[in-house]
């Protein structure tokens, strides 16, 4: 262990590795429904707009919630703060690029659908 980490609270630690704990699993539980419905053998069931609409949804949320974790839930945990410190990660270009695409999905999902 070194000296940073050391350092860390307790609290800032569980902050990033709670979320990430029951996050991937969600992830993959996410991603595995949106596969099954894309199947060709279940269109039958699965082919209304209802579904598509979801599937879209899905992509959507899902784009949402992985800019989210650098962007917000990293930055804020505490655990990386001599990374985020630095003000090119904090002011630069793909920081900005994460919540601009962050943005615009964000309101296309709450606008358009």
């Amino acid at each position: 262990m070194n000296s940073t980490e050391a350092s860390i609270p307790t609290e800032k630690k569980l902050l990033f590795y709670i979320p990430v704990a029951y996050s991937i699993p969600c992830y993959i539980f996410y991603v595995f429904t949106i596969h099954v419905l894309s199947l060709r053998r279940f269109q039958n069931y699965f082919g209304s707009t209802f579904f598509k609409l979801f599937k879209v949804q899905g992509v959507l949320d899902l784009i949402v919630h992985l800019i989210n974790w650098p962007t917000l839930r990293i930055p804020f945990s505490g655990l990386f703060n001599d990374f985020f410190r630095d003000p090119t990660i904090e002011t630069g270009c793909f920081p900005t690029i994460l919540i601009f695409i962050n943005y615009w999905v964000g309101k296309l999902k709450m606008h358009h659908f």
